[in-house]
């Protein structure tokens, strides 16, 4: 599992257009060997742990979980209402709405500098045109 999850950060890291970058967690001890071991496999990642109780120090990240999950909200409500159907936390296509959210912020979504993160790691925008979550596609073989 570890595996899994340090491959998933460095993909995200790489996903959001940046080249460098210092990887922070609290000093709960499962991430601060995450962080540990993402930092190991690539060198232009560093690993950092913010202060005990300093909520302050985590300031950007909560901001894109906040982010994150309002983007998750607005395509679960679209869905609700589109399609008239509920899903729920525990439903199983939960975790790939998080994931495509989290596809949309980082190809879309433009950042205080003027530009997406698609932007900063291609130099190009992302003029790709995609299918809503949830809709049904028809395709042959």
């Amino acid at each position: 599992m570890m595996d899994y999850c340090v491959h998933s950060i460095i993909a995200f890291i790489m996903e959001t257009g940046r080249t460098s970058a210092m990887v922070q967690s609290d000093n709960e001890p499962y991430l601060k060997a995450l962080v540990q071991a993402v930092a190991s496999k690539v060198p232009s990642i560093s690993a950092r742990h913010s202060p005990a109780y300093s909520s302050q120090s985590q300031g950007r990240i909560e901001r894109l979980h906040r982010t994150r999950f309002g983007q998750a909200s607005v395509i679960r409500e679209h869905i609700r209402t589109k399609y008239g159907f509920y899903v729920g936390m525990q439903h199983p296509v939960m975790p790939w709405l998080i994931k495509h959210s989290a596809f949309l912020t980082n190809n879309y979504l433009i950042h205080s500098d003027g530009v997406s993160s698609y932007f900063r790691r291609l130099k190009s925008d992302n003029k790709t045109p995609i299918c809503e979550f949830g809709e049904s596609i028809l395709y042959m073989p």
